[in-house]
């Protein structure tokens, strides 16, 4: 992250980092970030004046482009590969509490999370893959 008066230093991630977001309090910066010998990404936060990377999701199927906060709650919404389908999953990042919004089959691919202003609802990018229209 980078002020944007340039009064400060950045704060760099460590590679691998990818879809970040801002809590609504601006205390808080969410992201994906894969592991240090796999592809497998994951949902981690950061205070934004720095400090230790907390690991928030357990997941081996997050989808890096993924990660959205809420604007006016503590949520974050983000896209899994589930068992058998895909998912759009909200994790409450006070109590650690997971639920699964929707889901849909594995070839329809639900990406990038964002939510409405109000906090109310979530839009996303979704499509077919394996030559689908």
């Amino acid at each position: 992250t980078a002020s944007i008066d340039a009064s400060q230093p950045p704060n760099l991630l460590a590679a691998g980092g990818a879809s970040g977001a801002w809590s609504a309090d601006g205390t808080w910066f969410a992201f994906a970030k894969d592991g240090c010998l796999t592809d497998d990404y994951d949902i981690y936060a950061v205070r934004s004046e720095g400090g230790a990377i907390v690991r928030l999701t357990d997941s081996p199927h997050v989808l890096k482009e993924s990660a959205g906060w809420s604007p006016v709650a503590n949520q974050i919404a983000y896209s899994a590969l589930l068992e058998d389908s895909q998912g759009l999953l909200l994790l409450d990042a006070n109590t650690m509490e997971l639920r699964t919004l929707l889901t849909s089959t594995r070839d329809f691919h639900i990406h990038g999370p964002r939510w409405s202003p109000d906090g109310r609802y979530i839009s996303f990018s979704g499509g077919g893959g394996h030559g689908a229209c």
